[in-house]
């Protein structure tokens, strides 16, 4: 991500976006009320007569829109960004009416906020920080199987199912056999096409017993190239959940990348296990994580990024004063995405929950 300009006196930021990561981020930071431009298309009647959505020509306008909703759709790389037209050329638009803006990576957009908050700036920043995190190809593969993810800072994404049926039932007889060479050569056709349109920094490999080896072997002898850059580990299958078990252990990737995923995880399971045992440092939902916050006590914050983003005012006003309250009393924030398992997992706790300092609620069960 890119910062083009920013006008703190009128609240505009012009910001470049430059990957899925960035739009997340976008997509986090934009509020019902706020106003966005960009380039996009509009489709334009010739005649009153053409009353079918398919009539008129689609011609590029430059437009600003008062936001009404957003949507992310991380398996398009695009996010919507849907509001009423408040400005554009008055010969081709309707001020008023609805249009939808596609941002995707490579596109630049104009936000005007009423204000800029300290979480939203804070974003931006961490943004600007990660523009060069590594992204890791994930590969869980077992002896018929393999599925292919990349994983970036704020979400993993799946991006493709491999399988090929194997003669045989032992697999140190089979390896060389025809079978076994098209279902590597599969996957290493998919880690290429990855690495050309990304920038890749590590290839996990993870299954179990030997197989993943045997894929490790596989590409090495055809790109020896790679050979620094592959890391492999043990999971149960080759299927999403091998892929999920990959990022819950993270024994392999942890050592290599701090990816946001990976510390969810982790934070999460921590509130889970305080829970459980009823350790008084802990506290869910946003009337007990305030208290513990206005006491001093929150040492870190776990928030969805749902509530954040709440297109509820009073509801995300609330939020950011909460975490203004825990940073400045020194606390951490972390923005958990509800698009990943440990956002989920958040959810279900309300979307808010606190490691705290010290045993607060050791009498009184959250």
């Amino acid at each position: 991500m890119k910062i083009l300009f920013f006008d703190e006196k009128k609240s505009r930021m012009k910001l470049k976006v430059e990957s899925l990561d960035d739009l997340w981020t976008i997509y986090n930071i934009i509020s019902k009320g706020d106003i966005v431009y960009g380039k996009t298309f509009r489709r334009i009647k010739q005649n009153e007569e053409a009353i079918r959505a398919n009539k008129g020509e689609r011609i590029p306008v430059y437009l600003g829109i008062r936001v009404e909703e957003t949507s992310f759709h991380g398996f398009a790389d695009r996010l919507r960004i849907k509001g009423r037209i408040i400005s554009g050329p008055s010969d081709l638009i309707t001020t008023g009416s609805f249009h939808t803006l596609n941002v995707e990576a490579d596109t630049q957009i104009e936000i005007v906020k009423d204000n800029w908050s300290k979480t939203d700036l804070k974003r931006i920043n961490e943004a600007l920080k990660l523009t060069s995190t590594p992204i890791i190809i994930l590969c869980a593969v077992d002896s018929s199987e393999a599925t292919i993810a990349l994983m970036g800072n704020f979400q993993t994404k799946i991006i493709t199912r491999i399988t090929e049926t194997i003669p045989g039932k032992r697999l140190s007889d089979k390896e060389n056999t025809d079978a076994y060479q098209r279902f590597y050569a599969s996957i290493l056709n998919m880690i290429e096409t990855l690495l050309s349109a990304n920038k890749v920094n590590y290839i996990i490999i993870a299954g179990p017993g030997f197989i993943k080896d045997y894929v490790r072997d596989y590409i090495i002898r055809r790109k020896p190239e790679l050979k620094d850059m592959i890391i492999t580990d043990t999971v149960s299958s080759g299927d999403v959940s091998g892929v999920n078990e990959m990022i819950k252990r993270g024994s392999a990737i942890s050592a290599i990348a701090k990816l946001r995923v990976i510390e969810h995880s982790s934070l999460i399971e921590d509130v889970l296990k305080r829970l459980a045992k009823n350790s008084g440092d802990v506290a869910y939902g946003f009337n007990n994580v305030k208290e513990a916050a206005e006491r001093g006590a929150v040492q870190t914050l776990l928030v969805t990024d749902e509530l954040v983003r709440s297109f509820d005012e009073t509801e995300r006003n609330n939020i950011h004063t909460l975490i203004e309250v825990v940073e400045n009393m020194s606390g951490g924030v972390k923005i958990f995405s509800v698009q990943t398992p440990p956002g989920e997992q958040l959810k279900g706790l309300g979307g808010i929950a606190a490691l705290l300092r010290f045993n607060l609620f050791k009498e009184n069960k959250t």
